[in-house]
């Protein structure tokens, strides 16, 4: 059965926390970083270079206190001290230490590393592209200044080894980050799903909820929770076995697979409870999926006697709150059981 796993992708935010340690440990090492170099900066008298460091030293203070307070995201509290580090501290470094032959391309290296691992997509891209387009204007400077009184061949391979490094680098972090973020992905899935069903489980109702709510609020179409369970499966438990039952439990999570749309979510609960969140419906297209999978139901041969579901239907605009929808489609689904048993 293919699970559907477009939901239970983690955020990017949330796989730099999950990968490469957490957002306190990067920002005391930021912040040990940036004191070691103010101390250096400022025995030396390299005020100005103290000065950006300053600034990120702050800068790492109030992305920090802004993320605890869930009002940046992980990426952008390390875009201002990283930009401010990369764009300000690199080039007055370059231009103070000699160039090529000074400190500063291993320390853009490093840089380039560091925008690497925090970095995803589109503005690691632009991040890079800016940063690498700046390392390439100041060795532009320094071979047309200093650079010419190297031999030939001795500034090809200091170029050479330079370039190389930077495109090792990034190759190798962002290989690593790509094997990271599916291994992630993949125990979320597992975490997400009901290991005998392959249903989405428990876990992943509030994350469906919310992102159906949040569509609703914004003026989509309503959308329903439907309560489902088989009837009787304490007694056909007890009278044929578990191995019996649980046969039973794949082959309806099978008919409710087969009979919702696309853009539905089913759930097992547990034991024979099972649940469906159908996005911009009505009562008539509920009524019939209910219908379908009902029917489906009762056609499954193999067992000696006969499989039966009660179902209970919920829809979102009936309620007050989100959270009042699935318990009033659980009364209702017994509801509809009692009413058999009469």
């Amino acid at each position: 059965m293919k699970r559907r796993t477009a939901l239970t992708k983690l955020e990017q935010s949330d796989q730099a926390v999950l990968q490469y340690s957490t957002p306190k440990r990067r920002m005391y090492g930021c912040l040990i970083a940036c004191s070691m170099g103010i101390a250096f900066t400022a025995v030396t008298a390299r005020y100005l270079m103290m000065g950006i460091l300053i600034g990120v030293f702050v800068s790492t203070i109030i992305s920090a206190f802004l993320f605890r307070r869930g009002k940046l995201s992980l990426t952008a509290a390390c875009l201002g001290p990283l930009l401010l580090v990369c764009f300000g501290y690199t080039p007055i470094s370059w231009f103070t230490y000699h160039g090529m032959l000074g400190s500063t391309p291993f320390l853009s290296v490093m840089f380039v590393m560091v925008i690497t691992l925090i970095l995803y997509n589109k503005v690691q891209i632009i991040a890079l592209t800016a940063y690498l387009a700046m390392l390439l204007a100041l060795i532009v400077s320094w071979v047309c200044t200093t650079g010419v009184t190297m031999e030939t061949e001795q500034l090809a391979s200091l170029l050479i080894a330079y370039a190389l490094t930077i495109m090792l680098t990034i190759y190798s972090i962002n290989t690593s980050k790509h094997k990271h973020s599916e291994v992630a992905e993949q125990i979320t899935d597992l975490s997400m799903h009901d290991d005998l069903t392959g249903l989405l489980n428990r876990r992943a109702i509030q994350q469906v909820l919310q992102k159906q709510e949040s569509a609703f609020a914004k003026g989509a179409a309503d959308f329903a929770a439907v309560m489902m369970d088989v009837d009787k499966f304490k007694t056909i438990n007890d009278q044929y076995g578990h191995d019996i039952g649980d046969s039973i439990l794949k082959s309806t999570a099978a008919a409710i697979q087969s009979n919702i749309r696309t853009g539905d979510r089913a759930f097992r609960i547990s034991g024979d409870e099972f649940l469906l969140l159908l996005s911009q419906v009505n009562a008539t297209i509920a009524q019939q999926i209910c219908s379908r999978i009902e029917t489906t139901v009762s056609k499954l041969d193999g067992y000696a006697f006969s499989v039966t579901i009660s179902t209970g239907c919920a829809f979102r605009s009936e309620c007050t709150s989100a959270k009042e929808l699935l318990p009033l489609s659980d009364r209702r689904m017994y509801q509809n059981k009692r009413s058999k048993a009469q």
